[in-house]
Protein backbone atom coordinates (compact mmCIF):
# COMPACT_ATOMS: atom_id res chain seq x y z
CA UNK A 1 0.00 0.00 0.00
CA UNK A 2 1.18 3.39 -0.95
CA UNK A 3 4.56 2.30 -2.71
CA UNK A 4 6.16 4.79 -5.13
CA UNK A 5 6.51 2.46 -8.03
CA UNK A 6 4.83 -0.84 -8.70
CA UNK A 7 2.25 -2.61 -7.02
CA UNK A 8 4.67 -5.23 -5.78
CA UNK A 9 8.43 -6.21 -7.19
CA UNK A 10 9.76 -9.78 -7.95
CA UNK A 11 13.37 -10.20 -9.19
CA UNK A 12 14.72 -13.79 -7.65
CA UNK A 13 13.70 -16.81 -8.97
CA UNK A 14 11.10 -17.92 -6.61
CA UNK A 15 7.21 -19.28 -7.22
CA UNK A 16 4.53 -16.77 -5.51
CA UNK A 17 0.84 -17.19 -4.72
CA UNK A 18 -0.60 -14.36 -4.10
CA UNK A 19 -4.50 -14.66 -2.57
CA UNK A 20 -7.08 -12.41 -1.43
CA UNK A 21 -4.59 -9.42 -1.30
CA UNK A 22 -5.46 -5.50 -1.86
CA UNK A 23 -2.61 -3.66 -3.62
CA UNK A 24 -3.50 0.18 -3.68
CA UNK A 25 -1.85 3.51 -4.19
CA UNK A 26 0.94 2.00 -6.22
CA UNK A 27 2.43 3.76 -9.05
CA UNK A 28 2.67 1.24 -11.85
CA UNK A 29 1.54 -2.84 -12.22
CA UNK A 30 3.26 -5.38 -10.56
CA UNK A 31 6.88 -5.64 -12.14
CA UNK A 32 7.91 -9.25 -11.73
CA UNK A 33 11.23 -10.59 -13.43
CA UNK A 34 11.81 -14.28 -15.02
CA UNK A 35 11.82 -17.06 -14.11
CA UNK A 36 9.65 -15.81 -11.12
CA UNK A 37 6.53 -17.51 -11.34
CA UNK A 38 3.07 -15.89 -9.75
CA UNK A 39 0.06 -16.90 -8.79
CA UNK A 40 -2.41 -14.93 -8.76
CA UNK A 41 -5.81 -14.97 -7.60
CA UNK A 42 -8.83 -12.92 -6.36
CA UNK A 43 -6.54 -9.61 -5.80
CA UNK A 44 -7.65 -5.93 -6.04
CA UNK A 45 -5.84 -3.65 -7.58
CA UNK A 46 -6.63 0.07 -7.58
CA UNK A 47 -4.82 2.47 -7.76
CA UNK A 48 -6.73 5.04 -6.27
CA UNK A 49 -6.59 4.45 -2.10
CA UNK A 50 -9.73 6.26 -1.76
CA UNK A 51 -11.94 3.85 -3.78
CA UNK A 52 -11.01 0.65 -2.16
CA UNK A 53 -13.52 1.31 0.50
CA UNK A 54 -11.72 1.24 3.92
CA UNK A 55 -13.36 2.44 7.25
CA UNK A 56 -11.11 5.10 7.30
CA UNK A 57 -7.82 5.56 5.64
CA UNK A 58 -6.87 9.04 7.06
CA UNK A 59 -6.32 6.80 10.35
CA UNK A 60 -5.04 3.85 8.89
CA UNK A 61 -8.37 1.84 9.89
CA UNK A 62 -8.07 -0.70 7.05
CA UNK A 63 -11.19 -2.73 7.63
CA UNK A 64 -14.19 -2.76 5.34
CA UNK A 65 -17.09 -0.42 4.72
CA UNK A 66 -20.25 -2.60 3.27
CA UNK A 67 -19.94 -1.36 -0.04
CA UNK A 68 -15.82 -1.60 -0.50
CA UNK A 69 -15.12 -3.77 -3.33
CA UNK A 70 -13.45 -6.40 -1.29
CA UNK A 71 -16.92 -7.63 0.36
CA UNK A 72 -17.69 -10.99 -0.77
CA UNK A 73 -15.17 -11.34 -3.69
CA UNK A 74 -12.69 -13.39 -2.17
CA UNK A 75 -12.03 -17.27 -2.18
CA UNK A 76 -11.59 -19.26 0.34
CA UNK A 77 -7.89 -19.93 1.68
CA UNK A 78 -8.53 -21.89 4.17
CA UNK A 79 -7.95 -19.12 7.19
CA UNK A 80 -10.64 -19.04 9.82
CA UNK A 81 -9.42 -15.79 11.73
CA UNK A 82 -8.55 -12.03 10.51
CA UNK A 83 -5.73 -9.86 11.53
CA UNK A 84 -8.06 -8.99 13.71
CA UNK A 85 -8.77 -11.91 14.91
CA UNK A 86 -12.33 -12.03 14.30
CA UNK A 87 -13.85 -15.37 12.68
CA UNK A 88 -14.01 -15.48 8.99
CA UNK A 89 -17.74 -15.41 8.02
CA UNK A 90 -18.58 -18.74 6.19
CA UNK A 91 -19.18 -18.99 2.58
CA UNK A 92 -18.20 -15.24 2.65
CA UNK A 93 -15.19 -14.93 1.75
CA UNK A 94 -13.16 -10.84 1.70
CA UNK A 95 -10.56 -9.71 0.23
CA UNK A 96 -7.94 -8.40 2.34
CA UNK A 97 -6.32 -8.33 5.89
CA UNK A 98 -10.23 -7.52 7.51
CA UNK A 99 -13.41 -9.71 7.23
CA UNK A 100 -15.96 -7.08 6.77
CA UNK A 101 -18.72 -7.87 10.16
CA UNK A 102 -21.70 -6.79 8.81
CA UNK A 103 -24.29 -7.17 6.01
CA UNK A 104 -23.25 -10.47 4.13
CA UNK A 105 -22.50 -9.67 0.94
CA UNK A 106 -24.55 -12.50 -0.49
CA UNK A 107 -27.58 -10.37 0.54
CA UNK A 108 -26.70 -7.01 -1.72
CA UNK A 109 -26.81 -6.94 -5.63
CA UNK A 110 -23.63 -6.18 -7.30
CA UNK A 111 -22.75 -4.70 -10.25
CA UNK A 112 -20.82 -5.57 -13.44
CA UNK A 113 -20.06 -3.47 -16.33
CA UNK A 114 -20.82 -5.33 -19.69
CA UNK A 115 -20.64 -2.79 -22.13
CA UNK A 116 -17.99 -0.89 -23.35
CA UNK A 117 -14.89 -3.33 -22.96
CA UNK A 118 -11.72 -1.83 -22.31
CA UNK A 119 -9.75 -4.10 -24.39
CA UNK A 120 -9.93 -1.41 -27.56
CA UNK A 121 -9.22 1.95 -27.50
CA UNK A 122 -12.09 4.26 -28.95
CA UNK A 123 -12.40 7.54 -31.17
CA UNK A 124 -13.49 10.58 -28.86
CA UNK A 125 -17.32 9.79 -29.69
CA UNK A 126 -20.55 9.31 -27.68
CA UNK A 127 -19.87 5.88 -25.92
CA UNK A 128 -23.30 3.37 -24.61
CA UNK A 129 -22.96 1.83 -21.30
CA UNK A 130 -24.60 -1.09 -20.06
CA UNK A 131 -24.35 -2.47 -16.23
CA UNK A 132 -25.49 -5.73 -15.22
CA UNK A 133 -27.22 -6.42 -11.87
CA UNK A 134 -25.32 -9.64 -10.31
CA UNK A 135 -28.20 -10.66 -8.42
CA UNK A 136 -28.02 -14.32 -7.28
CA UNK A 137 -31.19 -14.13 -5.03
CA UNK A 138 -33.34 -11.80 -7.37
CA UNK A 139 -33.94 -9.00 -4.89
CA UNK A 140 -33.78 -6.24 -7.85
CA UNK A 141 -36.56 -4.82 -6.07
CA UNK A 142 -34.24 -3.63 -3.23
CA UNK A 143 -31.91 -1.69 -5.27
CA UNK A 144 -33.35 2.05 -6.27
CA UNK A 145 -31.13 3.46 -8.80
CA UNK A 146 -27.88 3.14 -10.50
CA UNK A 147 -25.32 6.03 -11.17
CA UNK A 148 -22.85 6.33 -13.26
CA UNK A 149 -19.24 7.79 -12.65
CA UNK A 150 -16.91 8.97 -15.24
CA UNK A 151 -13.81 10.42 -14.37
CA UNK A 152 -14.93 11.09 -10.45
CA UNK A 153 -18.49 12.74 -11.51
CA UNK A 154 -21.73 11.51 -11.48
CA UNK A 155 -23.35 11.71 -14.71
CA UNK A 156 -26.19 10.21 -15.29
CA UNK A 157 -28.79 8.54 -13.10
CA UNK A 158 -31.35 4.75 -13.71
CA UNK A 159 -34.40 4.27 -11.64
CA UNK A 160 -33.94 0.45 -11.41
CA UNK A 161 -35.45 -2.08 -12.73
CA UNK A 162 -36.41 -0.02 -15.46
CA UNK A 163 -33.30 0.47 -17.28
CA UNK A 164 -29.27 -0.19 -16.21
CA UNK A 165 -28.10 2.01 -19.53
CA UNK A 166 -26.37 4.94 -20.53
CA UNK A 167 -24.75 7.46 -22.86
CA UNK A 168 -21.65 9.11 -22.37
CA UNK A 169 -21.75 12.38 -24.46
CA UNK A 170 -18.22 12.95 -26.65
CA UNK A 171 -17.63 16.32 -24.89
CA UNK A 172 -17.63 14.57 -21.42
CA UNK A 173 -14.43 11.70 -22.12
CA UNK A 174 -10.87 13.33 -22.91
CA UNK A 175 -8.33 11.88 -24.52
CA UNK A 176 -6.28 9.37 -22.89
CA UNK A 177 -7.62 7.26 -20.05
CA UNK A 178 -11.32 7.62 -18.35
CA UNK A 179 -12.08 6.10 -15.48
CA UNK A 180 -15.92 4.94 -15.12
CA UNK A 181 -17.97 3.13 -12.77
CA UNK A 182 -21.30 2.25 -11.60
CA UNK A 183 -22.70 2.52 -7.92
CA UNK A 184 -26.06 0.70 -7.01
CA UNK A 185 -28.13 2.43 -4.21
CA UNK A 186 -30.32 -0.11 -2.30
CA UNK A 187 -33.88 0.74 -0.35
CA UNK A 188 -32.01 0.46 2.75
CA UNK A 189 -29.17 3.09 2.15
CA UNK A 190 -26.59 0.56 1.71
CA UNK A 191 -24.53 1.58 -1.21
CA UNK A 192 -22.62 -0.87 -3.74
CA UNK A 193 -20.12 -0.24 -6.50
CA UNK A 194 -18.93 -2.17 -9.78
CA UNK A 195 -15.79 -2.51 -10.60
CA UNK A 196 -13.52 0.73 -12.58
CA UNK A 197 -13.01 0.37 -16.13
CA UNK A 198 -10.66 2.30 -18.25
CA UNK A 199 -12.12 4.14 -21.29
CA UNK A 200 -9.66 4.72 -23.39
CA UNK A 201 -10.20 7.38 -26.31
CA UNK A 202 -7.88 8.59 -28.87
CA UNK A 203 -8.71 11.92 -31.07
Amino acid sequence: MGAQDHAFEAYTPQDIELKNNIFTGYMAQPSISSPTSVLDVSNIYEQNLSLVGFVDLVNKDFRLQHNSMAVGTGINTQLAFDYNRSSRRNNLFDVGAYGYDGTPASDIPTLRIITPSTHEPIRKKAVFVEVELVNPLNIINKVQKVQYVLNGKIIGTDDLPKVTEHWIGAQKLKPGNNEFYAIGIHDNGQITRSPSINIRVYL
